[in-house]
């Protein structure tokens, strides 16, 4: 698929290249389907010995994958964990952020169609309704970054003193 066009789900339905490389994404996303996966918190793996398993509503003998199932400890660590990084989040100037999301959503995009396959065999979408949501949530994160580069962060000059 041409990265000019722009996908939405009006443009979806005619480009006929899409279901090349989705079906290729679907191929190795079934090949994964099955393995048990743990809880990430603070980067570090955690495996709470109780899981509960993921089925597609595609066909609920599918078993996408098993799954950690987390507790009010985890929660907690979860929390701490995420105002303990968000120091570091907000030293970085806002072009810094800036970048790091639009190269998230660079990185998002090379997974475009896995993600997609992703969100059929977790959600049981249909194949465009998954490209297009996951190609919105990409957009999304670009646009958004647009506007804070317009914006300039939203770091503006008081015209006055204050006090």
């Amino acid at each position: 698929m041409s990265k000019e066009k722009k996908i939405t789900y009006v443009t979806l339905l005619s480009d006929e290249s899409i279901h090349g490389e989705y079906e290729s994404a679907l191929e190795r996303v079934e090949k994964e389907l099955g393995h048990h996966h743990p809880i990430f918190i603070n980067g570090d793996e955690r495996w709470t010995g109780s899981e509960f398993v993921a089925r597609s509503p595609v066909d609920n003998e599918m078993i996408t994958g098993y799954f950690q199932d987390g507790t009010e400890v985890e929660v907690n660590e979860s929390i701490l964990a995420s105002k303990g990084g968000f120091p570091g989040w907000s030293g970085h100037d806002w072009q810094t952020r800036a970048a790091i999301i639009r190269k998230t959503a660079d990185r998002l995009d090379e997974k475009r169609f896995v993600l997609s396959a992703l969100v059929t065999l977790e959600c049981g979408k249909n194949r465009y309704e998954a490209i297009a949501e996951v190609s919105e949530g990409i957009d999304m994160l670009r646009y958004y970054c647009e506007i804070y580069e317009q914006n300039e962060g939203y770091i503006r000059p008081t015209r006055s003193e204050i006090g």
